[in-house]
């Protein structure tokens, strides 16, 4: 992760990310952007994932 990498926060990277990187360079701000989008798209179905597994390896 950038956070851990760059030993910042989460939220830092993520605020610099969505409001920095727009003044720096605009073309990786909106490639940033849409990946992002796409992560929130789908980190339910992977919490939901990790959950089940979780949980079925604890029954074993």
């Amino acid at each position: 992760m950038a956070a851990t990498e760059f030993n910042l926060g989460k939220s830092t990277i993520h605020k610099d990310m969505s409001e920095k990187l727009k003044e720096i360079d605009i073309d990786l701000f909106l490639e940033v952007q849409k990946l992002m989008k796409e992560h929130i798209k789908e980190r339910h179905i992977k919490g939901g994932e990790k959950t089940k597994s979780k949980y079925a390896a604890l029954r074993k």
